[in-house]
């Protein structure tokens, strides 16, 4: 698809995005987080999280979010929650996205940040400076 039509599109109706929740296996009230480098919000944490793809499957974009952003396996155990970013602004477009909060098991893999983070960390408190959208369901999920 190509930027322009993708921009049409989140000025127009909401995108469909999961964010995965992704527990410590030695300390389940650890939840890993990632350190924002790319704008919107950039120097925040927030949670692994991505838009669906069309024809993708929620339990597919978990995984495909979760290999990508943390290099981390995983295997979709749950819906938790939901959120939604309302006036959320991309290239000069305002949008509005709705994000499904799920909990996915680790399965394999290495924890390895990609482009988008400068640092991935396991928190079981909410950190000082988070993504906005994702404080309360933090403190939902959180020990």
């Amino acid at each position: 698809m190509s930027d322009a039509a993708y921009n049409y599109i989140f000025d127009h109706v909401p995108r469909l995005c999961v964010d995965v929740i992704i527990r410590d296996i030695q300390a389940p009230d650890h939840v890993l987080l990632s350190l924002r480098d790319i704008e919107p919000f950039k120097g925040s944490w927030h949670i692994p999280g991505g838009r669906v793809h069309k024809g993708e499957l929620v339990g597919e974009a978990t995984i495909r979010i979760a290999r990508a952003e943390t290099g981390l396996e995983v295997m979709f155990k749950k819906l938790l929650d939901f959120s939604e970013y309302t006036n959320e602004i991309r290239n000069g477009h305002v949008g509005h996205s709705v994000s499904l909060v799920v909990e996915a098991d680790i399965i394999g893999g290495s924890l390895k940040k990609d482009h988008q983070a400068t640092e991935l960390r396991y928190w079981n408190t909410v950190p000082p400076i988070v993504l906005p959208a994702h404080h309360s369901v933090l403190f939902k999920f959180m020990g």
